[in-house]
């Protein structure tokens, strides 16, 4: 008998980045996999508020 392919589970580290109006009380968040975050800095979260005001408005 030959044994088939194994795999692993292995875990992912997701981050949350969340945006809140207060006067409407929405909520918007992102998730971001461990592959896509570019490390320590800003521009990842510029880049998320950029993107929320372009596209939800102030």
């Amino acid at each position: 008998m030959q044994v088939g392919p194994i795999y692993f589970a292995t875990p992912r580290t997701c981050h949350v980045f969340g945006m809140c109006a207060e006067g409407t009380g929405i909520q918007r968040f992102y998730m971001i996999d461990e592959s896509e975050m570019p490390g320590k800095g800003g521009d990842c979260v510029t880049s998320l508020v950029h993107h929320y005001f372009s596209h939800f408005g102030a």
